[in-house]
C-alpha cells in the first residue's frame, strides 16, 4: 500500500489528471442528455454528443497547429503508430505479398511499439535501416544524409521519437525536414511527450504523420490521436463509417471531452519555465552529492521535466522500490517495456554500459509538482542512496 503522502514523479509515464479534466468529467455524467448519446446517432442525445466531440476535436487540432480534418482519434499511441506504418506499407489485396523496393528508416531509441513493428515489416519485405545515434541520442546527421541520398525505392519511411521518453531529448526535427526536402521520404513522428511541453504547429512542420496521446497530458488513457498531412496517402485498418472511414468503431466520447479539456490547458513555455525550476537545482544537487552520478543526455536539447540519472554501482532495481517506500514514485524507463527484466536498449544504443543501463533511473516531474516536494524529494534521494551504497 502506498504511504499517503506518496509524491508521482512519473510523468512521463502517465501525467496526473487535471482538476479540470477531473470536473468536465463529473459534469458530462451527471447531465443524461449529454452522456447517454452515441455521436453517430441522429436523435438528440447523438447530435448533442455529436457536438461534444466535434468541439473536443477542434481544441485538440488547435493546440496541435493543425485542423480537425487531418486527426484521427484512437485508442493509444501504439495504435496510431503501427496504423500509421501499415498504412505506408501494407499490400492492397490484389498487391504481390511483398515489398522490394519499400524502405522503412528508424533508430534504436524509439518506442517499444515502433520496435514491435521490426519483424512485421520484415516479413513483408520493407528493407530496414537502422539510423546511428550519439551518446545523447540524436541521430547521426551524416549518416542520414548519406540513406536519403540512395534510391530505387518507391515507398519510404522515416519513424523517429520526436522526444525521448526515457531521456527527454529532443530531435532536431527541424534540420531533419530540410534534409528531407526534395526527396520522396514520409517523415512519422512519435509526439507522445512532446505535446503540452513543446510548441507544436504540425501544419508548418513538414511531417507526414504525428503521434499524440492523452494520458501524457492529464487527460485519460486510452485516447489518442494520429495526424495525417494527407489523407490519401492513408488507409485505415479498423474499418466502419466513424470519422468519415477513417477509423471505424463506437467513438470514445468521454476520452476525447477529456482530452480536448486537457489539450485547452496546454502551454508549453508555462510548463518548461515551471519543470525548469524544478529539475535544475534537483540535478546539480545531485551531481553535487553522489559521486559518480551523471545525467543521461546532459548538454543536449531535454524537455526540461526529465532526468534521466545514471548512479554507477547502485542498480535501479534497488532504488526504485526503495525509494517508493519513502513515497516517492519514480521509474527506470519507458513504463510499456519497465516490466522486461533486461537493460534499455535505448540507453545502450546511446553508448551505455550494460550495467550503467540497469543503474540508471527516471525521474519526471508535472506542473501539479512544487518547489518544496522536489526539495524534500532530493534529500530523500540522497539518503536513499548512501544507504544502499552503504548496505548493498
Amino acid at each position: 500500500m502506498q504511504p499517503r503522502s506518496a509524491v508521482y514523479l512519473d510523468s512521463n509515464a502517465g501525467a496526473p489528471l487535471l482538476p479540470s479534466v477531473g470536473q468536465k468529467l463529473s459534469a458530462f455524467f451527471q447531465d443524461p442528455l449529454f452522456s447517454t448519446g452515441n455521436p453517430s446517432s441522429t436523435h438528440q442525445f447523438g447530435q448533442n454528443a455529436a457536438k461534444l466531440w466535434r468541439d473536443s476535436l477542434q481544441s485538440c487540432a488547435v493546440s496541435l497547429g493543425t485542423t480537425p480534418g487531418h486527426l484521427i482519434a484512437v485508442s493509444s499511441g501504439t495504435e496510431a503508430i503501427q496504423t500509421a506504418l501499415r498504412s505506408v506499407f501494407e499490400n492492397p489485396p490484389s498487391a504481390p505479398p511483398k515489398n522490394p523496393a519499400a524502405r522503412w528508416i528508424t533508430t534504436e531509441v524509439e518506442h517499444e511499439a515502433v520496435f514491435q513493428m521490426r519483424e512485421w515489416l520484415r516479413s513483408r519485405g520493407v528493407e530496414t535501416e537502422i539510423l546511428r545515434v550519439d551518446t545523447h541520442g540524436i541521430i547521426d546527421l551524416d549518416q542520414f544524409k548519406s540513406i536519403v541520398q540512395s534510391s530505387g525505392y518507391d515507398r519510404q519511411l522515416l519513424t523517429l521519437n520526436w522526444v525521448g521518453n526515457e531521456t527527454g531529448v529532443i530531435q532536431p526535427i527541424g534540420l531533419i525536414t530540410q534534409i528531407l526536402q526534395g526527396t520522396d521520404i514520409l517523415l512519422q513522428l512519435d509526439g507522445a511527450q512532446a505535446w503540452g511541453k513543446l510548441p507544436i504547429k504540425l501544419d508548418d512542420l513538414g511531417v507526414d504523420f504525428a503521434t499524440f496521446v492523452a494520458h501524457k497530458i492529464g487527460a485519460l488513457p486510452g485516447c489518442g490521436l494520429l495526424y495525417v498531412r494527407d489523407l490519401k496517402k492513408f488507409r485505415p485498418i479498423f474499418l466502419g463509417h466513424q470519422q468519415k472511414g477513417l477509423r471505424g468503431g463506437t467513438e470514445n466520447l468521454m476520452g476525447m471531452l477529456a482530452m480536448g479539456e486537457a489539450a485547452c490547458k496546454i502551454d508549453p513555455a508555462r510548463f518548461a519555465r515551471h519543470t525548469h525550476h524544478l529539475t535544475a537545482p534537483f540535478e546539480s544537487f545531485i551531481l553535487d552529492s553522489i559521486p559518480g552520478a551523471r545525467i543521461v543526455g546532459s548538454g543536449a536539447d531535454r524537455i526540461p521535466n526529465t532526468s534521466s540519472i545514471c548512479i554507477p554501482g547502485l542498480p535501479a532495481a534497488s532504488l526504485i522500490p526503495a525509494l517508493d517506500v519513502e513515497g516517492y514514485a519514480i521509474s527506470a524507463g519507458s513504463a510499456c517495456s519497465s516490466h522486461l527484466p533486461t537493460p534499455s536498449r535505448v540507453l545502450l544504443a546511446m553508448g551505455l554500459s550494460t550495467a550503467d543501463a540497469l543503474c540508471t533511473v527516471r525521474v519526471s516531474v508535472h506542473e501539479q509538482i512544487d518547489a518544496d516536494q522536489m526539495n524534500a524529494f532530493s534529500n530523500v534521494f540522497l539518503k536513499v542512496v548512501r544507504r544502499l551504497r552503504s548496505h548493498p
